[in-house]
């Protein structure tokens, strides 16, 4: 007698192999969750990106899994998921010079959405993922905890999974979830040694208590003249040879997490792996900026250091007959720009429905995933590009200040590309809306599929090649990327995208700059008019009444319900949840 034969296995109960499971299980897939640990369970990866928020929402409305759209915004992941994770409304870049106190001039900043669309959070992971892991449970996938997989065997009609004590699990089609431990690279011998990437880094990380928000230590915001509290979004810290990031869970009135995210990011070439205690280099790397080792003087980590000898992984292949590595497991670049969730629910996005015809055809092959393959590497080439490059530009202000604007640009319009798709879409796996996701110019992430934006990316890409090279100066590239920018034709008119003074280009993404920058696509060059820019004004209006009539709606109820328990002992709450149920499985195979 064999054990059961299930549709799908997806080994790695996080954040990308939840998602996936509670997608397929919606749609009648006999999905097998397994994960190598318990839940909750700590892991990195905490800060998202207004790409990714909008990716949910496509994946919750393509799929019909509503609720993944409350990872969309702050006040979803508060109300519904977990009142530990924090705000995010911006990304925060400043630069740090040894021995010297900040120049709080030298910072840059982008804004995420302001409501409806967002604002982004901070995930606290060990929440998020437990929240997911049972999510897909309740949606009727079967989960097993504390199981590691130690050999997976390929063969001709299904997949055979074993674990150290000699348990197997038998599935139709298996994805490998696992991160940068993930099984089947090991199995089938996929990871390139070195990897492929131009990036090299390592970091070094925790989650700390007391640390100090840092409008304490910059001053007020006459000192940045940035648009948003940097102590509200996603804090990097850029130094020559490195970064660190500061990721607070407790930046929010409403937050009930003391804790907070900090790491520091290491460009190997400045930084080689010493071999020394991962608290004892973070402390020496932190005592050699005053500001920052200002804001972290009181900080106590609440758990051990934990330190990489390299952040980069790759694949030399990233899918076959009866598997396929989700992106965190095939490939990894950098935690800079907050990228591997954003090609991870790409790749989701692009996989579940062709998972789900396999399924129903019984036809699993390698050649169906091509367009996934190709545009996930894509994605990871972009990033390397992009990640690489600001490495060079640190030590820089005003190159760096050139530099991250080929970043913003690509995130505006990869945004205004979703927004349209979301403005489109009725819902529903068979809505023609989602096909304009695998069309040019929206394949991938943040605009890389755009060709005046992919010609902008290379030519600013090779003068910050040249000033590292030594062939011109800083002074030079930054000025010659700000003449890119310009030619390509792509800033938006009401932005002061060309104003090196302007160290907040795209200003903030409230109501009337979206109206704005919506204005002007209409009158935009040829090569944007009609494709960004140009739809979301009845999606967010829509979105903003809901938006409105929740919150007044979460008011009243708040207000009736402690008037009503203030008086009396007997309530029907519980009629109030019914558990959805889960799609109807057919039975399974027996060996």
């Amino acid at each position: 007698m064999h054990e059961p034969m299930y549709d799908v296995a997806i080994i790695g109960g996080g954040i990308g192999g939840s998602t996936l499971a509670a997608i397929l299980a919606r749609h009648g897939v006999d999905v097998l969750l397994i994960e190598g640990g318990s839940h909750p369970r700590f892991t990195i990866g905490e800060s998202t990106i207004p790409e990714t928020t909008l990716l949910l929402r496509a994946i919750a409305r393509r799929f019909d899994v509503p609720e993944l759209a409350y990872l969309s915004t702050y006040d979803g992941l508060r109300t519904y998921v977990s009142t530990a994770c924090g705000v995010k409304r911006n990304f925060s870049f400043f630069q740090h010079a040894d021995g010297e106190p900040v120049d709080p001039r030298h910072a840059t900043q982008l804004s995420t959405f302001s409501p409806p669309l967002g604002p982004d959070g901070h995930l606290f992971r060990q929440d998020v993922d437990a929240w997911l892991y049972f999510l897909a449970l309740r949606y009727g996938a079967t989960g097993v905890t504390n199981t590691k997989i130690e050999d997976v065997e390929i063969g001709e009609k299904h997949v055979e999974l074993r674990t150290a004590g000699g348990q197997a699990h038998r599935a139709r089609y298996v994805v490998d979830a696992g991160g940068i431990r993930a099984v089947l690279p090991q199995v089938l011998g996929l990871r390139e040694s070195p990897a492929r990437f131009e990036t090299r880094s390592r970091s070094i990380f925790t989650h700390m208590v007391g640390v100090k928000p840092w409008e304490h230590i910059v001053g007020d915001r006459s000192a940045h003249h940035l648009p948003s509290p940097p102590s509200q979004g996603t804090l990097h810290h850029m130094f020559d040879g490195g970064w660190a990031w500061i990721i607070p869970f407790d930046n929010h009135p409403r937050s009930t997490n003391p804790l907070c995210s900090v790491g520091i990011s290491l460009d190997l070439a400045k930084h080689p792996y010493s071999g020394d205690a991962p608290e004892e280099e973070f402390w020496q790397i932190v005592s050699r900026f005053p500001s920052l080792s200002q804001q972290l003087g009181k900080a106590a980590p609440v758990r051990d250091f934990i330190g990489s000898r390299a952040n980069q992984f790759s694949s030399n292949q990233v899918a076959g007959d009866r598997w396929f590595l989700l992106p965190h497991a095939s490939n990894f670049i950098d935690p800079l720009f907050s990228s591997g969730l954003s090609v991870t629910f790409w790749a989701v996005n692009q996989l579940a429905p062709r998972l789900l015809h396999s399924v129903q055809a019984n036809h699993f092959c390698a050649a169906d995933l091509q367009p996934v393959v190709e545009w996930t590497e894509k994605c990871f080439a972009y990033y390397d590009t992009l990640v690489s490059r600001s490495y060079k530009c640190f030590h820089d202000f005003d190159l760096w200040n050139a530099w991250y604007r080929v970043w913003v640009l690509g995130s505006l319009y990869g945004n205004s590309g979703l927004i349209g798709v979301l403005s489109r879409s009725r819902g529903g796996i068979d809505d023609p809306a989602w096909k304009t996701l695998e069309t040019a110019p929206y394949r991938g992430v943040q605009s890389v599929d755009y060709p005046e934006f992919a010609a902008l990316l290379e030519a600013a890409a090779t003068e910050v090649d040249d000033y590292s090279s030594g062939r011109q100066s800083a002074g030079d590239a930054a000025a010659n990327i700000f003449g890119h920018i310009e030619a390509s034709g792509m800033s938006p008119g009401p932005l002061p995208m060309l104003n090196p003074k302007a160290h907040a280009p795209a200003g903030v993404l409230t109501l009337f700059p979206l109206a704005r920058l919506r204005a002007w696509g209409w009158r935009a060059p040829r090569h944007v008019r009609g494709r960004y820019f140009t739809s979301g004004f009845w999606l967010v209006s829509f979105l903003l009444a809901l938006h409105i009539g929740h919150e007044v709606g979460q008011a009243f109820s708040g207000l009736r319900h402690l008037i009503r328990d203030t008086l009396a002992g007997w309530n029907r709450d519980w009629k109030r949840r019914v558990p959805r149920p889960a799609a109807a499985h057919g039975p399974r195979e027996q060996g």
